[in-house]
């Protein structure tokens, strides 16, 4: 094996979904930035919105759109979420 293929092997050894009867309590961490797609239409269909999925993680991604389902639900209305972190935050208490 070179050095090449093992590098390989290690970074996507975890890659693989385990099956089992067992789920998780909590939703997975998603650190993925970039998707991958079978064909360039499915892509195109995503990101042209006509089909569910991400393309990009500034545009969107599981973690985000779990967190703004759930202060929604705390709430009781919709939630605006922003990739700006702390630069959103003095817009929300002027009001």
């Amino acid at each position: 094996m070179n050095d090449r293929s093992a590098g390989i092997d290690a970074v996507h050894s975890g890659d693989r979904v385990i099956e089992g009867i067992t789920k998780p309590k909590v939703p997975p961490i998603y650190a993925s930035s970039v998707y991958a797609f079978e064909t360039l239409a499915d892509l195109d269909s995503v990101f042209d919105g006509e089909k569910p999925g991400y393309v990009y993680a500034r545009m969107g991604h599981p973690n985000a759109d779990l967190l703004e389902q759930t202060v929604a639900a705390l709430g009781g209305c919709p939630v605006l979420r922003s990739g700006e972190g702390k630069g959103l935050h003095p817009s929300l208490w002027q009001g």
